[in-house]
């Protein structure tokens, strides 16, 4: 497989990589035509739910999202997301992103992963605390998107309007958010 990889304009950029579970509404079910994965619906414990997986830098500028059913797991989006976006120094992602996978591709790109591990491994591996606590940009840009109503409680049918109007208010959080 081919990948064009090309490195950020800047090459102290830090790419911020996590998801958001977005709760359906009851009437976005049931799309004449399609499936519910197609339409990036899923069935977890809280009912249907929708994963919005985005890449934000550190200047919290939005660079791009993959929507998803909301019981997949973060991990699984991690490398496609990625490998459309230009190369950072570094990607700060939670302990969802802990993998040796993951980690091998990043280290193949050279690029920093600043994830911490998981409880459950054996050996700990050491990450940048100091570039970890940059993660409050991408908390903070969804914080700021599901302050969009349509956003917050998914109400339209097909994935493709829902991840429009994702964009959508993407691109308005950027304008108001950040100078």
């Amino acid at each position: 497989m081919a990948e064009e990889i090309r490195r950020a304009e800047e090459p102290e950029e830090i790419f911020l990589l996590d998801s958001l579970i977005v709760k359906a509404h009851p009437d976005s079910a049931g799309a004449r035509g399609s499936t519910a994965s197609a339409e990036a619906l899923g069935r977890s414990r809280g009912g249907r739910t929708t994963k919005v997986h985005a890449v934000v830098p550190t200047r919290g500028r939005w660079v791009g999202f993959d929507l998803t059913p909301g019981q997949g797991a973060d991990i699984s989006q991690a490398v496609p997301l990625l490998s459309r976006m230009p190369v950072p120094k570094a990607r700060v992602a939670d302990r969802a992103y802990d993998s040796d996978r993951f980690l091998a591709w990043l280290s193949k790109h050279d690029i920093e992963g600043v994830i911490p591990a998981r409880r459950g491994r054996p050996i700990p591996r050491p990450h940048n605390r100091a570039r970890y606590g940059l993660r409050n940009v991408i908390e903070r840009f969804f914080w700021r998107l599901q302050r969009f109503r349509r956003i917050g409680c998914r109400t339209d049918k097909t994935g493709l309007s829902f991840g429009a109007f994702v964009g959508l208010s993407a691109l308005t959080v950027e304008r108001t958010a950040w100078p």
